[in-house]
């Protein structure tokens, strides 16, 4: 399953190279590897970015990861799921 979100809480540990996000709907943060962040042509993000990003679930049925992330400025984008 998939999910397309925007969600403006956001923290990366830079050190560890992985960041987390708070989304309205999922029950759990989402989970943002540097190597999404690269892929969207992205450094890194500041606290109160506004994001969109495809989510999967984690490993083992545990959590969410981002597979993809955009920058927006949309202050109006709503969460859908995707099939």
């Amino acid at each position: 399953m998939h999910y397309e979100l925007a969600t403006t809480d956001y923290l990366y540990l830079r050190e560890m190279a992985y960041g987390f996000v708070k989304s309205l709907v999922l029950p759990e943060d989402v989970y943002i590897a540097s190597r999404v962040l690269d892929e969207g042509g992205l450094r890194s993000l500041s606290a109160g970015a506004r994001v969109r990003m495809k989510v999967e679930h984690g490993r083992f049925g545990r959590g969410y990861v981002a597979t993809w992330i955009e920058l927006t400025d949309d202050a109006e984008a709503e969460e859908d799921a995707i099939n």
